[in-house]
């Protein structure tokens, strides 16, 4: 069952009435029903300045925090998103998830869409077409190449730690090397130039409190006459 049909968005029980003073029936984690008093007084929440939208439950009913025994009770979607994080609703075990589940893969492809691209192709979990690199076929990536620079730029927002996957070469005609540069705010962190003829190589690139990433590839890397090389970052992870 969907989170919004078991809990309506809130961190403790569901709402039946939205009245400034009322009654609400509540769900307790051993399915005891309970009745508790709470109190609705238009309050908001900012995150970062910005003020957070609350939606409306799956009867159309709006959203929003109310206290209980003194103490103030968000919305978890609502909160959990504002914050960058996606947020699940486990009702085979009762769990609410924000962020990354426990030893879920979180493709970076999935997770942030970058803001400008140019000249790369970005494969997603739902792209039909699929790329290889050494005989060896990846889920996502980017990929960078053909007869002119080739970039991508994605705004993190300081919200991750690190970013990982394989660099390598997708195809060519003359085995001419390609590079890809990684620019973290603006600084080159790392240019890896790839080789044709050898073997992927895995990258972990520490982004903590980085805003901005800018992955290049300059067409003047291969030599700017011939080429045609197209490389990759395949398979990134984020977290």
């Amino acid at each position: 069952m969907h989170m919004k049909e078991k809990l309506k968005g809130f961190v403790l029980g569901i709402v039946v009435t939205a009245l400034l003073l009322c009654s609400v029936n509540v769900f307790a984690a051993d399915f005891v029903k309970q009745t508790i008093q709470v109190t609705y007084s238009n309050i908001k929440l900012l995150v970062d300045g910005k003020p957070v939208v609350f939606g409306k439950d799956s009867k159309g009913n709006q959203i929003e925090p109310f206290i209980y025994n003194g103490t103030t009770y968000l919305p978890v979607r609502a909160v959990g998103e504002a914050l960058g994080k996606k947020v699940d609703w486990d009702g085979a075990t009762q769990t609410v998830y924000v962020g990354q589940k426990p030893g879920e893969v979180n493709y970076m492809t999935e997770a942030v869409e970058p803001y400008k691209v140019y000249n790369t192709t970005v494969y997603t979990l739902s792209s039909p077409d699929k790329f290889s690199m050494a005989g060896k076929n990846y889920k996502t990536g980017y990929v960078f190449g053909g007869y002119i620079d080739s970039y991508v730029l994605f705004n993190l927002d300081g919200q991750y730690e690190e970013i990982s996957g394989a660099i390598g070469a997708v195809s060519w005609k003359f085995t001419t090397k390609r590079n890809i540069a990684i620019y973290l705010d603006g600084e080159l962190y790392k240019d890896i130039v790839v080789d044709p003829l050898g073997m992927p190589e895995e990258i972990t690139i520490p982004v903590k409190g980085v805003m901005q990433v800018r992955l290049e590839s300059d067409y003047s890397s291969a030599g700017g006459t011939n080429g045609d090389t197209y490389v990759a970052f395949a398979d990134v992870l984020i977290k």
